[in-house]
């Protein structure tokens, strides 16, 4: 999958946008009001979490990602959303994620509440240090 991107994207002449999709703000707002003893694997569990985080998340970021384009009408905008990552573990999105960073990407978008996502943190940990510029959405 990463290899199928130098198809379209020439070195690192990318802007690639992060944001949270099952963490950030909105899950830290929610989580303490999921209702008491709910487990992870509760349905009313899932369903919340769908709903006020996840779904509230692609959203913005969707949003945002059209004012990225629009701010960077000639380059190729990477947006992680809208690749689907059933069955895919936290570690196989940190490697995925950052091996595309590291080559086919120089600038990297952070979207609110980044600093609340452990992806996130490991996509500006990796941008750093492969010397992709960091923006911050505004």
């Amino acid at each position: 999958m990463i290899e199928m991107l130098a198809c379209a994207v020439t070195g690192r002449s990318s802007v690639y946008v992060t944001t949270p999709s099952i963490s950030g703000c909105r899950f830290i707002d929610w989580y303490p009001r999921r209702g008491p003893g709910l487990t992870l694997n509760h349905p009313d569990y899932r369903e919340g979490h769908r709903r006020h985080d996840v779904e509230a998340n692609l959203a913005h970021a969707a949003s945002a990602v059209q004012r990225v384009r629009g701010a960077f009408p000639d380059v190729t905008i990477l947006d992680p959303t809208v690749v689907e990552q059933v069955g895919w573990r936290q570690a196989d999105c940190h490697e995925i994620w950052a091996t595309v960073i590291k080559r086919y990407t120089d600038t990297v978008v952070f979207l609110e509440g980044w600093e609340y996502s452990e992806g996130c943190a490991y996509e500006f940990l990796t941008a750093l240090r492969t010397g992709a510029r960091p923006l911050h959405e505004v």
